[in-house]
This record gives C-alpha cells, sequence and structure tokens, in this order.
C-alpha cells in the first residue's frame, strides 16, 4: 500500500501564497513494503519541491496520530523524540509507545547500523531546484501492535511537518499507485504493497 499527502503551510490563507515559488509544497509518502509479525514495515518519504525554500537546521520534525494502537517497534534512518509509556511491553520494548509520536532525522554522524537511504542530515531539507539529491529525507519504520492477520494498516492521522518557521500541516493522506522498485540488477519490478500519499 501506498499513501501519500501534499503539505502546505500551516497558517497559510486561501489568498496568499509565495509569488517565487507558488506551486511548491512538501510531500510525505508512506510506501508499505513488507508485513511484519503483528503489523508492517514501511518506508517513509520527506520530499521538498519547493524550488527556492529549504529547511534549515534545527530541521524537519514529523508528526502523526495512529488510528489504532500501533507503536514503531523499530526505527531507522531517524527516531522518535518520545518512546511515551511502553509499561505494557515485558520483554521486547517498542522504541514508540506514543499515540501520537513525532520522528526527527539522525545526524550525519549516527552510526552505520542506524542509518537508512535518503537519511542523517539532521533534518536539513534543500530546496527541489537547488539541490534535488538532497532535497528529501526516509526513514524506515516497523510499525506493530494490530492483532492477527491480515492487518489493518490504516495510513496515520493529522500529519504535519515542522520546521524553522511556521509549521505546516497535511491533508488526509491519499492511496495512490504503488511505488516500483527493481532487483536482481533491474531485471525484475516489485511493488510495495501500499502507498499513502499527502
Amino acid at each position: 500500500m501506498k499513501y501519500s499527502c501534499e503539505i502546505n503551510d500551516l497558517f497559510k490563507k486561501n489568498d496568499c501564497y509565495d509569488p517565487l515559488d507558488p506551486n511548491g509544497n512538501f510531500t510525505v509518502t508512506f510506501d508499505t513494503y513488507d508485513w511484519a509479525d503483528d503489523g508492517y514495515l514501511a518506508k517513509v518519504t520527506i520530499q521538498n519541491f519547493y524550488q527556492y525554500r529549504h529547511v534549515d537546521k534545527p530541521g524537519w520534525q514529523l508528526g502523526w496520530v495512529w488510528q489504532q494502537n500501533e507503536v514503531i517497534w523499530s526505527i531507522t534512518g531517524a527516531f522518535a523524540n518520545d518512546q511515551g509509556n511502553c509499561s505494557a511491553y515485558q520483554a521486547d520494548i517498542p522504541h514508540s509507545c506514543k499515540k501520537n509520536p513525532v520522528i526527527v532525522d539522525l545526524t550525519p554522524d549516527a552510526l552505520l547500523d542506524n542509518k537508512s537511504g535518503d537519511c542523517c542530515r539532521g533534518g536539513v531539507l534543500d530546496a527541489w531546484a537547488i539541490n534535488p539529491s538532497k532535497s528529501l529525507s526516509s526513514f524506515k519504520i516497523k510499525v506493530g501492535n494490530l492483532g492477527g492477520y491480515p492487518f489493518n494498516g490504516n495510513p496515520p492521522l493529522n500529519l504535519t511537518l515542522k520546521a524553522p518557521g511556521l509549521g505546516y500541516t497535511c491533508g488526509p493522506l491519499l492511496n495512490v499507485d504503488p511505488t516500483v522498485s527493481t532487483d536482481f540488477g533491474g531485471r525484475r519490478q516489485r511493488p510495495v504493497f501500499s502507498k499513502h500519499f499527502n
């Protein structure tokens, strides 16, 4: 499944726009690429489609609200800034039990085991027109506590991108065509299970 959304200025009025970049936005994509024991694995990507607006230090923070009682078992390329109350778990402790986690990018000096592709720039996103390869950031999460199979992997709600300045809010995630990756040297296509776009 793939879900995605466009994020617009939090305090943007309907009649206001950036004259240098009236069509710019941030896009967040959730690609569910595998199933886990009690949930799923997803790659979350933040893409800056503003041509001239970039995100400086202290960097982006991405927050949302889970629809059910999901937990983040593990995460690479970023971290939840608050673990929350995980006292219900005795053996394996989730990375985050918060109903409304806030995710933060890792810094460039992060350990290799904690990194994933397109991460670890301290939340800094370059403008798309200036440096497209550094205008995105991504991280991978293992989401669980969804009960038995088949899992109802609903996308999170109320996405908010906090960045220096006013901040941004996101419309509802939309189910869109899945991202397709390749393996075997590009000879085989492999779509993700779902994609959510905003």
